[in-house]
């Protein structure tokens, strides 16, 4: 699943957008293989480091290839067979867009969605500090 969504300073809730555009926050949820061709091309990224999002047991890491920025994190979910359990995160920060890449639904992010917290997607840091604002705060409790 490719959802676009956009945001300025100057509007008060996010939209989902039907296509890309500059400033856009792409959000991937479990993708398939034609998904992830489709992105690979649409946003000039390195195939290599997009399958690595792929394994779930991925470690924390920074990247840097083909002018993009690709932080694996992992964030914090509940499924109560644990004291915590964690799920890999990919963030990409391209010249002219943030894309976030999971292999399921990123509770952390879905306030973003809902409108719940704000996000102004064409400051790109602001979703990467988001997550991790989430994560800090999971991990303290």
């Amino acid at each position: 699943m490719i959802k676009y969504y956009f945001r300025t300073v100057k509007d008060n809730t996010i939209k989902e957008l039907a296509e890309a555009r500059t400033g856009v926050w792409v959000h991937v949820v479990s993708p398939n293989n034609d998904e992830i061709q489709r992105l690979v091309k649409e946003f000039v990224l390195d195939e290599d480091i997009i399958s690595d999002a792929e394994d779930f047991f991925e470690v924390p890491r920074l990247e840097r290839s083909q002018g993009a920025t690709y932080f694996f994190t992992r964030y914090p979910f509940d499924e109560k067979k644990e004291d915590s359990d964690t799920a890999p995160l990919l963030i990409i920060m391209g010249e002219s867009f943030v894309l976030t890449l999971a292999l399921r639904e990123v509770p952390p992010l879905q306030k973003l969605i809902e409108n719940k917290e704000a996000v102004v997607t064409t400051q790109k840091s602001q979703a990467f500090y988001s997550n991790y604002g989430c994560y800090n705060l999971f991990l303290r409790c």
